[in-house]
C-alpha cells in the first residue's frame, strides 16, 4: 500500500515500508522524491516520523520492519535502511518485498 502513495517520478522506483512495533501498532512511510534528489525523503524516514507522532515510544519498541521495492530498482533503499536499523535498533528483524514494477 505504500508504495502506491510514493511521489517517484524522477526514479519511477516507487517503495514502501512498514514498522511493526509492540502490541502490533503498525506505523508506515513511503518515498517522497524531491527534484534536487538530496532532499528526498526515504520510506524508512517518513515511518519513523509517522511512528514518533503517532505514539512509538523509541526504537526499542520495534519488532519488524519490512520494506517493498520494485525488483531491479534503480533506487535502491534495501542496504541503506539494513545499516540505518544496524544502529538505532539492532535486534529488529527485516524483510524485503520485491515487486514487479508497476504492480505496486
Amino acid at each position: 500500500r505504500e508504495a502506491n502513495l510514493s511521489y517517484a517520478p524522477y526514479s519511477n522506483c516507487p517503495s514502501g515500508l512498514c514498522l511493526l512495533g509492540q502490541g502490533g501498532a503498525l506505523y508506515s512511510g513511503c518515498l517522497v522524491e524531491s527534484a534536487a534528489y538530496n532532499p528526498s525523503v526515504s520510506p524508512l524516514h517518513s515511518a519513523l516520523v509517522n511512528g514518533l507522532v503517532n505514539g512509538l515510544g523509541d526504537w526499542g519498541q520495534l519488532r519488524h520492519v519490512m520494506l517493498a521495492e520494485p525488483v531491479g530498482a534503480c533506487v535502491k533503499h534495501e542496504h541503506l535502511i539494513r545499516e540505518c536499523l544496524k544502529h538505532i535498533c539492532p535486534q529488529v528483524e527485516y524483510t524485503v518485498l520485491y515487486t514487479e514494477k508497476g504492480s505496486h
